[in-house]
């Protein structure tokens, strides 16, 4: 492709009083942007950095005075829920074992959840289950609201919870 526009340029570079120059120029920057594409292609993506499940109970362990924050991880890890799916979820939206994702909540605005996939009923695994019942008792058996409510009466902004309570708790990666 690209031999046959530099010469398509160049025929017609002195039609249109084009430089030499200018003709190099971007003959150069579509060689660049042609290595650039072909390299991306060839090149494997990186494997994703992910904890081992000991790891995962450890970080559970550590934020032992701060049941809201075990469960927060718990849905996370366990359950696979995206932060907007934990902040969106309601009392109404937990059963015994099952969690339904209904809803996301993206900077205070509750809307639908990122792909329509997300729409889902998932089993809780006890790992989820436990720091569920503990967050529950806590909250004093409440059947409606926000699982995760802030002073307001709003859902929760985990970004919030994680620089406040859980990266102080668990103190700086090495």
């Amino acid at each position: 492709m690209l031999p046959k526009f530099e010469q398509f340029i160049r025929e017609r570079q002195y039609l249109r009083n084009v430089s030499p120059a200018t003709v190099a120029w971007h003959t150069h920057n579509l060689k660049w942007l042609r290595f650039r594409i072909s390299d991306r292609r060839r090149t494997h993506p990186k494997p994703t950095p992910h904890y081992t499940l000991e790891q995962v109970e450890n970080i559970i362990s550590a934020l032992v005075n701060h049941v809201d924050c075990q469960l927060m991880i718990a849905l996370s890890f366990f359950a696979g829920l995206r932060p907007s799916e934990i902040a969106g979820l309601r009392w109404e939206d937990l059963d015994t074992a099952v969690v339904n994702i209904r809803r996301a909540c993206v900077r205070g605005v509750v809307g639908i959840p990122k792909t329509p996939e997300s729409l889902a009923t998932l089993p809780l695994l006890p790992q989820v289950t436990i720091p569920l019942t503990l967050w529950r008792q806590k909250c004093g058996n409440p059947r409606d609201g926000w699982l995760f409510a802030n002073e307001r009466g709003k859902p929760q902004n985990l970004k919030d919870v994680v620089s406040r309570t859980i990266r102080p708790t668990l103190g700086r990666p090495q």
